[in-house]
């Protein structure tokens, strides 16, 4: 571990009986707190302790272990060995001669090994090919094992430290013995010189010893990883929302390594096939973390993370992804309200209403009865259904008097291969009107507020004058300026001409609480539209207004007078200048005192509470060309527009590492990617470092990694993070700092080392005091659940 908290405890009446003499133990508790390197760096020039006295490891039950004297012969040491107990441990009083060339243990009187724990030995277990056990972890952050090597038997080739590598066991380890030196007579990792003058102070200088080597494997394994099914509801079992349509997003991240040393590597696979340490073809890559979008063919997700001289996790897999198609992605630029009109299955539920009958106002013949009536919203958490709503009194007009009144199913229709619904003033009188009103829908904070966008593919047909809406959520009334937005088109059939408007109000544009619509305009000949299928959208950013056509910027206007305008306001009801519920429509907009229809096919409608840029717009109507179809693009492309083509290879510097991506991935530091319509980013060879983010070639792999070569100056309770041609440190959770230096925060429930206790605050009297230490009387621990320590 990264750090190990040990103690040896006993009962006052409990002793400890040595093999060797008549002495004994007495019961006592002590405390270590001993920090060793995590990823071990070996050196070219061994440091020799022979002689060096004090600690120079910890064994695993805790007990120090101390440095062996200079030679076998050394008197102090054959006294020492004399009065070792069972366990081969011992500790000296206050008054016992030393063994450091004569002088003191710098731990005088701590109970100690020196020699084989043998008592530690024997409770550890070997592994399965023989090998002896763990026993310990020395300052370098190397690992001591028992005396055994693979099938039981003496290790014969260990070098002048005591260690080797083996079959089993790849990586340098030190073992045991039963003769002298006993542990080690040499350090052949490279000390910290953060952490180890702290467990040994005549090891200060030990640093500046140290000939770098090569890289060791950690001996603490990455654990398994974290996986987090982003923005994913469960629906009959299967999986939807996600990147994008049909698809589900699923975030994956490696634990964080041994402060300083930087992120771990992340490589994954979705094609059943283990990933492989140092990657390979087709397999996946993240640094520290990863997002991948499984789309509609699912999979199992199979992952592990590695990093520079350190064991790789084992390789851990997700359950089966099995993701539905849906007609687009939900959460897409916020989307905050899709209706598909083309989409039969979209269509559903039934509306009855009795007839009505009021003497001199309406006389109806029969009632009402829509089938289907109301439109899903294929938003997650949008603006909700829209339903078919009948006139008031359908005496007045002969297609709703009849047996077989309107309904969604009688409206479709299809121009040019594209379904729709059919506005024509008269089945559809009043367009689609949105069931929750407008007041409902800013209490739940469902309606776009920071940014807007809109947009429709739509038809204009019958006589070429007048004025209509297409989309919108307004209200306008005498004495009341008007507030929400819409997007409305005014056709002049003697000048030949056709308006496009979108109207918006903000809280920049309001009038004493009297609203205020601003707009953008702009006229084009009737003859450049025709009769044919047009995506028209509108945006707000927060201060200006545009206006697209077929994906051309028709014109842009400010939103208000100011340099920023604020949210967008709505009619909500106040029983002032808004005395009635106010709804959605499509293909239609009530807006109190006027009523605006439609005359022409509405195939889709889309709100959003992002500001499409022009690139999306321009992505949206090239849709067209593919008949409105769901086409995703495919890895190392992407569409600007949800992922759907049309698609855009993936330039010098990015990858697509999944299909259906919106953006390319910019390559992260330390790795790059030639050439356009890359699926990975490569990584840079040697732990090298590019320059920049976006690295197009292996060229630009020119600079170190800072972190994982150590040359860094983060503190040590502090994470490396690597950036091209630097680095930043970043302390770690429970303490604050610039990363070069960290200290504990007191009072934030967290404890960690330099703290007794944490209690969540900083007062005293409670058992924790303002300095987070155990107040007299006191006890504290962590509480249950976890969380702040308690005291009682």
């Amino acid at each position: 571990e990264e750090s190990s908290k040990a103690s040896l405890s006993s009962s006052s009446s409990s002793s400890l009986s040595s093999s060797s003499s008549s002495s004994v133990t007495p019961a006592l508790h002590q405390a270590w707190e001993v920090r060793v390197p995590a990823s071990p760096v070996l050196s070219a020039a061994p440091l020799s302790v022979l002689g060096v006295g004090g600690v120079i490891g910890m064994a695993a039950d805790g007990v120090p272990i101390f440095a062996p004297p200079p030679t076998e012969e050394d008197g102090a040491f054959a006294r020492e060995l004399a009065q070792r107990d069972a366990c081969g441990g011992l500790a000296l009083s206050e008054e016992g001669g030393g063994f450091d060339g004569g002088g003191r243990t710098l731990h005088h009187g701590q109970y100690h090994y020196r020699t084989l724990p043998t008592c530690l030995a024997s409770a550890v277990q070997a592994m399965s090919d023989g090998h002896a056990g763990l026993l310990a972890f020395m300052l370098d952050g190397l690992p001591l094992y028992g005396p055994e090597d693979i099938g039981g038997l003496p290790p014969s080739d260990l070098d002048e430290c005591g260690g080797h590598t083996d079959e089993g066991r790849p990586w340098y380890h030190y073992h045991a013995r039963v003769q002298f030196p006993y542990t080690v007579a040499c350090l052949r990792g490279c000390l910290d010189p953060r952490t180890a003058p702290a467990a040994n102070p005549r090891l200060a200088n030990a640093q500046e010893r140290c000939v770098v080597g090569a890289g060791q494997t950690d001996q603490s394994a990455l654990h398994s990883l974290q996986w987090t099914l982003a923005g994913a509801a469960s629906e009959r079992g299967l999986l939807l929302g996600g990147q994008y349509a049909g698809s589900v997003s699923v975030e994956m991240a490696c634990p964080a390594l041994e402060p300083g040393q930087g992120l771990a590597h992340l490589r994954y696979t979705l094609n059943g096939e283990d990933p492989v340490a140092g990657g390979a073809p087709g397999q996946g890559y993240g640094l520290g973390t990863a997002t991948v979008v499984v789309t509609a063919d699912g999979g199992t997700l199979k992952a592990m993370c590695e990093a520079a001289g350190t064991l790789p996790s084992a390789v851990t897999e997700s359950p089966p992804l099995h993701v539905q198609e849906v007609a687009y992605n939900p959460s897409w630029l916020a989307t905050a309200a899709f209706w598909n009109l083309s989409d039969a299955g979209a269509r559903f539920g039934v509306y009855e209403r009795e007839r009505r009958r009021v003497q001199g106002l309406c006389a109806e013949s029969r009632g009402v009865t829509i089938a289907p009536a109301y439109l899903q919203d294929a938003s997650s958490e949008g603006v909700g259904a829209l339903w078919l709503a009948p006139p008031d009194c359908t005496a007045d007009f002969p297609v709703w008097r009849g047996a077989a009144q309107p309904d969604l199913d009688q409206l479709a229709t299809s121009r040019w291969g594209i379904g729709g619904i059919f506005f024509d003033g008269a089945g559809a009188l009043r367009g689609l009107v949105g069931v929750e009103s407008v007041s409902d829908l800013v209490t739940r904070k469902a309606l776009p507020e920071e940014a807007l966008s809109v947009e429709a593919w739509t038809t204009l047909e019958g006589p070429p004058r007048g004025e209509g809406v297409v989309v919108g959520v307004a209200m306008r009334a005498p004495g009341f300026l008007g507030k929400g937005w819409y997007i409305s088109y005014t056709r002049d059939a003697v000048a030949g001409t056709v308006t496009w408007a979108l109207a918006v109000s903000t809280e920049g544009s309001d009038n004493f609480g009297r609203g205020g619509l601003a707009s953008v305009r702009a006229t084009m000949a009737a003859a450049e539209i025709g009769p044919y299928w047009l995506h028209v959208a509108g945006t707000y950013d927060g201060r200006d207004l545009r206006l697209f056509l077929n994906g051309t910027l028709l014109a842009q206007e400010p939103a208000c007078a100011s340099q920023l305008c604020g949210k967008v306001t709505y009619p909500v009801r106040d029983g002032l200048y808004v005395d009635t519920e106010v709804h959605f429509g499509v293909g239609g907009l009530d807006l109190v005192g006027q009523e605006l229809g439609h005359r022409g096919v509405v195939a889709h409608v889309r709100v959003l509470s992002e500001a499409m840029s022009e690139a999306q717009a321009q992505a949206a109507a090239a849709r067209m060309q593919a008949g409105l179809q769901l086409l995703r693009c495919p890895r190392g492309q992407a569409g600007p527009y949800d992922g759907l083509a049309p698609c855009q290879p993936c330039p010098p510097g990015t990858a697509g590492r999944v299909g259906g991506a919106a953006a390319c991935e910019v390559c992260a530091p330390g790795t790059f990617a030639p050439g356009s319509g890359n699926t990975e980013c490569t990584l840079c060879p040697g732990g090298e470092m590019t320059t920049r983010e976006g690295a197009e070639s292996e060229a630009e792999c020119t600079g170190p990694d800072f972190c994982r070569s150590l040359q860094h100056t983060c503190a040590a309770l502090a994470t490396c993070i690597p950036a091209p041609g630097s680095f930043s440190c970043q302390c770690l959770r429970g303490f604050e700092g610039d990363g070069q230096e960290c200290r504990a925060v007191c009072g934030d429930g967290t404890r960690v080392a330099g703290e007794e206790c944490d209690d969540g605050n900083v007062l005293s009297s409670d058992g924790c005091d303002a300095a987070c230490r155990v107040e007299q009387g006191f006890e504290c621990g962590p509480a249950g659940g976890g969380g702040p320590d308690a005291c009682v």
